[in-house]
């Protein structure tokens, strides 16, 4: 079936009828990052030459420019080029110098940029700019691309005054014909800013960004990823002129949207609060950062800055003597996402023998499960062999500690919650590896959870649908279920 699918986006008539059905290039593009991604794309460049030399209709170039674009969503830069320059060559063979003709070497410009060959960039976006002057005359709005196409290559070689003059000049020109279109406008603020801040100009900079986040709030919704955008800028340029306070301020405002540079903006956060000496505040955002970088596959040198900034405030936990839980608890958890688990199981330890009053049951509850999953990571650390068998003793001891957070998170959450689910989840796995039949139990337990946290099971319970919908696994009856949460309950009140 992966080859079948391959087979047809390699397609370019079947991808275009998908395209023109509703299927935007950036679906296009997931479709190809589950399957061989750049590796099996790069046949396009193939297809669209056959297809250039054999045909010149309008629906051709459509097609050409369209693999285009799902390149560029997948910075595939070599494919793109490739493409763009097979458009160029049958234009020019067409005589159509036209607005296509431009927007291929803007494409180029582009790829180029983002490969840090930046001087050709620059010649590229300046025969864009000569071609849209000779067929539309100077001064015409839609130069404002080719301006800021300029002005970020420029931004790229450091020569940030003529990043700046180009900035400027799509700002007037955009001004000059009183043009609606936003997103140009705020593009260049927001370049602007960037550029502005690389020379100190930080009240400029801040300056700028408020200007692009006021038109972008004119015309987007408050939780657009753009808007997050705005407000990390802002943030750093702020964080750039040591006001570390209100760069934490637009910072919190950022990672309360959803957008793909989140796990930066946590990280800045971390940063922020690192400047302010707050190194529990500090670890805690690093930690919740890196954890988003490593779970969403990012940008590998962030990954490592990340890490590094995480390691210079757990120097800070070494060098003080910690006995607040809650401390013990953020250094155990950056102790996790760095995979020391034998510092983390430490400073839990610490922290669960701090916590001797049952009533805080879901400080207990959260420090055995952390233990217990410190001791499972490390039980599977290092394994060849996803079927290679982890030393039992050390499971055998993440299962004891897991367990034992099981009544105080059922009492204080209920069994519908995320934290219930995962421990029933890590004991299945723990246990079906240890050979120990418990493990269905568990497989099962997590999935009635799960159900009931979507509604499912509120009312009087079918036992065969109980048995079809839940018990996949261990084959374990409704009133078995109910039984083993009840003795979990009950663990807790003795």
């Amino acid at each position: 079936r992966k080859q079948e699918a391959e087979q047809l986006l390699l397609d370019l008539d079947h991808l275009y009828a998908m395209n023109q059905q509703g299927t935007e290039a950036f679906s296009i593009y997931q479709y190809w990052n589950k399957l061989e991604r750049e590796k099996k794309a790069i046949l396009y460049v193939d297809s669209v030459k056959n297809m250039l030399s054999q045909q010149a209709e309008n629906e051709v170039f459509r097609k050409a420019a369209l693999v285009s674009e799902i390149a560029r969503f997948g910075l595939w830069n070599k494919i793109n080029i490739s493409i763009e320059k097979l458009i160029i060559n049958k234009s020019l063979e067409l005589g159509l110098e036209n607005q296509n003709l431009i927007k291929s070497y803007q494409n180029i410009g582009r790829a180029l940029t983002s490969m840090g060959n930046v001087s050709d960039a620059i010649r590229w976006h300046k025969k864009a700019k000569i071609l849209h002057e000779e067929i539309y005359g100077e001064d015409h709005p839609e130069s404002v691309l080719s301006y800021i196409d300029l002005g970020e290559a420029f931004h790229e070689l450091k020569d940030f005054d003529k990043a700046l003059n180009n900035y400027r000049k799509a700002i007037s020109l955009l001004e000059l014909h009183d043009t609606k279109n936003f997103r140009y406008k705020a593009i260049c603020y927001s370049d602007m800013g960037l550029t502005l801040s690389e020379i100190g100009e930080h009240n400029q900079s801040i300056d700028c960004h408020q200007n692009a986040l006021e038109i972008k709030l004119t015309k987007l919704a408050s939780n657009h990823p753009d808007i997050a955008t705005s407000y990390n800028n802002i943030g750093f340029s702020y964080a750039l002129n040591n006001d570390y306070s209100r760069a934490i301020e637009f910072y919190k405002k950022a990672i309360q949207i959803e957008h793909p540079e989140i796990g930066s903006a946590y990280n800045n956060l971390g940063a922020a609060y690192y400047k302010l000496e707050d190194f529990i505040s500090a670890a805690t955002y690093f930690e919740k950062s890196l954890s988003l970088l490593l779970q969403k596959n990012l940008n590998p040198l962030n990954i490592v800055s990340t890490r590094g900034s995480l390691i210079n405030v757990m120097r800070y936990f070494e060098i003080e003597k910690i006995e607040d839980t809650e401390v013990l608890m953020v250094a155990g958890n950056s102790h996790m996402i760095l995979e020391n688990f034998d510092e983390a199981i430490e400073y839990f330890k610490k922290g669960l023998e701090n916590t001797s009053d049952p009533k805080e049951k879901s400080t207990l509850g959260q420090l055995n499960k952390k233990i217990g999953k410190a001791f499972y990571k490390k039980a599977f650390k290092g394994l060849a062999d996803p079927f290679d068998i982890p030393d039992p003793k050390i499971l055998t001891t993440s299962t004891d500690y897991l367990r034992r957070s099981l009544p105080f998170l059922i009492k204080t959450f209920g069994v519908k919650n995320d934290e219930v689910i995962e421990v029933y989840k890590l004991l299945g796995h723990a246990y079906t590896r240890m050979g120990d039949l418990s493990g269905n139990e568990f497989k099962d337990l997590a999935r009635w959870s799960e159900l009931r946290a979507k509604g499912e099971f509120t009312g009087d319970v079918n036992s065969s649908t109980f048995e079809s919908k839940v018990a996949r696994y261990s084959g374990m009856t409704y009133e078995y279920a109910q039984e083993i949460e009840e003795e979990l309950k009950a663990f807790y009140d003795l």
